[in-house]
């Protein structure tokens, strides 16, 4: 007889935490090679110094060995170490986001974490942190946990105008930009191949801790705003949305998202 399968949804910084754990997994693998040679090393000297017998110049070269690939081993685990804290410090912020977000969860509100997306040219598949599928709109969000060094009170960390964000070193975020509005376009033709309806999506960062001067006050398109903000802009939004359609794109993307239950 066979069982039934049961799926689940992927969970906030689900796929930050894979990414966690596989970074984690190449510092054990960049340790293995230093240790064999350290083995080794050892007993080539123990060899050398006469407990055992053997060349001097064997041992003197895996000791060379050791050196290297421990000088090696280091840089590399030192490289993946702040890796791990940048994708610790993401997950961190999904994880807050991701819990005010639930909050607005209702019979009309559907949220969805962790979108695993894949492209039509097989490139290397993105993800989006939050899904939010309402009558009052639909929304793809981007959750940044960001920190300005120079931060000061009262001054906007973050200047949003012309569709360009520019944070308070002068710097343009284009790269932030450019991913929520290809999570926005990916969201919209997904839509369209469910339900054959074209509806626009909300492309939506949430930097976290920040104020965000939205010098046009033109949030049609994009809602570039710290966690504070969202809540209350979403709120004031009115219906636009059938239900039907809200229910119909949520199974949609509910069964887009579901993983097997092992």
């Amino acid at each position: 007889m066979n069982r039934k399968q049961h799926f689940r949804p992927h969970v906030q910084g689900e796929s930050l935490e894979w990414r966690i754990q596989e970074l984690s997994d190449k510092m054990y693998e960049y340790l293995i090679l230093p240790t064999v040679t350290l083995v080794a090393s050892v007993y080539f000297w123990m060899i050398a110094l006469g407990f055992l017998k053997v060349n001097v110049l064997a041992a003197v070269f895996m000791t060379s060995l050791l050196i290297i690939c421990s000088i090696r081993a280091f840089f590399k685990i030192r490289g993946i170490h702040k890796q791990i804290h940048r994708c610790q410090k993401g997950l961190d912020g999904e994880r807050f986001v991701g819990s005010n977000l639930e909050k607005l969860s209702s019979n009309k509100t559907f949220i969805f974490h962790d979108i695993v997306c894949e492209t039509q040219n097989k490139a290397t598949p993105f993800n989006i942190d939050h899904v939010i599928i309402s009558t009052k709109g639909i929304f793809t969000v981007d959750a940044k946990n960001w920190s300005l060094a120079d931060r000061e009170y009262n001054q906007a960390d973050f200047i949003f105008k012309d569709n360009e964000l520019i944070d308070s070193t002068g710097v343009l975020q284009s790269d932030l930009m450019y991913k929520v509005e290809s999570q926005g376009r990916w969201l919209e033709s997904k839509i369209y191949e469910w339900i054959g309806k074209k509806y626009p999506v909300y492309r939506t960062g949430i930097m976290i801790g920040a104020f965000v001067n939205n010098v046009d006050k033109d949030f049609s398109k994009y809602w570039i705003v710290n966690d504070g903000a969202f809540a209350r802009l979403f709120e004031k939004e009115t219906e636009k949305i059938t239900l039907q359609d809200v229910q119909r794109i949520s199974d949609s993307l509910r069964r887009f998202v579901e993983k097997p239950i092992k």
